[in-house]
């Protein structure tokens, strides 16, 4: 006999079998897979103008947006990509033109999206852009006065920027000015942090909704100018009397965002009159706008001298500088000095009397000469201010700013001057810049490896050979002459190639000869007949005499 609970189980079955029956039981076959949904399709940003940009994006619920198309005005055809922005030069053809523009997105599977989104644009509703062009950048330090400059653009066909709005710190009080005055300068900011925010306008009245803005902060009464001796004689260097001396100084106010006051200004010549005291009184020559002073040759008198300097920002901060210098009065009363800094052993010098033989007899022709013998890194106007000539042979510590400046002075004032060096590179700007003229350096162009320039042919007077192991390092190159210089030399190799040497001979406004020779000559033999021959026909008879 069945109990109860079994028929319950027999009518379960029963009822679940019925079910299948009628809607299918076959677990392999769970029925037609979900119909693909299409994507949709977003404008995110539409700016109009000489430039139109739009961009877009697309969602898809049941995969992704994997490339777009669009159009203006209902063309024909569609371009495709898979950019999210694209921009348009010059669509509109009049302030009252009207363009639309269409996207739509394609899914992985293919599917489009049947409703294209769209944006309607005419030319009056782009907004002008702005941009702050000079400035203290974003969270710089600066001084108490700063003054920004800053540029707008406008988008519109016909359109343009036709001033500015800006303001420091308080955004419902603005400043109104021109294109044309396109600057806003603030003196005595309190010290903290500030922004400056400025926006353009446009000639429909459309101002940047979003302004350009910087932050920073005031540090008052902490930064004030910088000042770099760029003159030709250096604080306690020297300088000779009869040549005259510009000085001149770069200023540095940038590293603070500061501005120079429009007379910046104030030197004096031995005269320290307010240089102590209160910071914005000037120095003898009130406040003047140039950085450059020129010293007239007949102030620059034997003695001790001192030159004064202030500056000063618009914020009234003033720096000083003095440059106390000597200055000998040369007398030319003796004959040639000769300066080595190679210590006279440059191929084994032996003694005294080896150097006697192979300079005053080889190179020098026999003129006497006085020998510095000391290794000598910086001469003063008193070393060179008795010698009517001075002979200079500067592969090393000669060959600096300082020695060049002085040599310059030496020859502006007067002396004969030799320089023999393949290491020019330290006198020939201190040369070309201060007291001997263009003609002489103004030819050259100094490097590590000796003189370069222009290659002529007017180096034919007069050749060396060159002993076999004479090495390519000291080969130089000859240049075309200056207008008052004649070339002088120029050397060969043993195998009969040339190898351009320079001698340039140079008269000077006051009747004293300047001669540079890329070449070092303690390198020669200067016992050979050539050498001698050769120191005959550069230096004359006039670098022997006294005056």
């Amino acid at each position: 006999m069945i109990n109860i609970q079994t028929k319950r189980l027999i009518l379960t079955v029963a009822l679940v079998c019925a079910v299948l029956l009628l809607f299918g039981c076959d677990a392999k076959n769970p029925g037609e897979p979900l119909a693909n949904r299409e994507p949709d399709t977003y404008i995110s940003f539409a700016r109009p103008g000489n430039v139109t940009t739009v961009s877009w994006y697309g969602t898809d619920k049941d995969g992704f947006a994997e490339v777009f198309y669009y159009q203006w005005d209902g063309e024909t055809t569609w371009t495709e990509t898979t950019e999210l922005t694209a921009t348009f030069e010059d669509i509109f053809s009049s302030m009252e033109d009207e363009r639309t523009f269409y996207v739509y997105a394609e899914d992985n599977n293919g599917e489009a999206d049947q409703t294209a989104a769209s944006v309607t644009l005419t030319p009056s509703n782009a907004e002008p852009e702005t941009e702050i062009t000079s400035g203290p950048e974003f969270g710089s330090k600066t001084g108490e006065d700063v003054t920004f400059r800053f540029q707008g653009r406008d988008f519109n066909e016909g359109g343009e920027v036709v001033g500015f709005l800006y303001t420091l710190d308080d955004l419902t009080n603005w400043t109104e000015v021109d294109v044309d005055a396109a600057i806003a300068s603030y003196r005595g900011l309190n010290s903290g942090s500030h922004t400056f925010y400025v926006k353009a306008v446009d000639n429909l009245e459309a101002e940047d909704s979003t302004p350009a803005s910087v932050a920073f902060i005031v540090e008052g009464g902490t930064y004030q100018p910088q000042i770099t001796n760029t003159s030709p004689v250096a604080d306690g260097g020297g300088w000779f009397a009869g040549a005259g001396l510009t000085f001149s100084f770069s200023v540095n106010v940038a590293d603070y965002y500061g501005e120079l006051a429009e007379k910046a200004y104030s030197y004096g010549y031995d005269n320290s009159t307010n240089y102590n005291d209160d910071a914005v009184q000037p120095l003898a020559s009130g406040w003047i706008a140039g950085s450059s002073f020129e010293v007239a040759a007949d102030q620059i008198t034997s003695g001790e001298h001192t030159f004064y300097v202030k500056v000063r920002d618009v914020s009234r901060a003033v720096s000083r500088m003095n440059i106390s210098f000597n200055v000998a009065a040369p007398t030319f009363d003796q004959g040639i000095l000769v300066v080595d800094d190679f210590n006279w052993v440059p191929d084994g010098y032996a003694d005294d009397t080896d150097v006697d033989d192979k300079i005053a007899h080889g190179f020098l022709a026999g003129f006497p000469f006085t020998q510095r013998e000391e290794d000598a890194a910086m001469l003063t106007p008193d070393d060179l201010a008795p010698y009517s000539s001075v002979i200079i042979y500067g592969d090393g510590g000669f060959t600096n700013d300082s020695n060049g400046n002085l040599l310059a002075a030496y020859a502006s004032a007067g002396g004969n001057l030799v320089i023999c060096s393949y290491y020019l590179e330290g006198l020939a700007p201190s040369f070309a810049n201060y007291g001997i003229t263009d003609a002489v350096y103004g030819t050259f162009s100094g490097n590590y490896g000796g003189m370069d320039g222009q290659e002529g042919t007017a180096y034919e007077n007069f050749h060396i050979d060159l002993p076999p192991d004479y090495t390519d390092r000291h080969y130089q190159r000859v240049y075309e002459d200056a207008a008052n210089t004649q070339s002088i030399f120029a050397v060969r190799g043993v195998d009969g190639s040339e190898h351009r040497s320079c001698g340039v001979r140079a008269e000077m406004p006051l009747g004293n000869i300047v001669i540079v020779i890329g070449q070092s000559i303690p390198f020669w033999d200067q016992s050979s007949a050539d050498t001698r021959a050769f120191g005959e026909y550069v230096l004359g008879t006039e670098f022997g005499e006294s005056r």
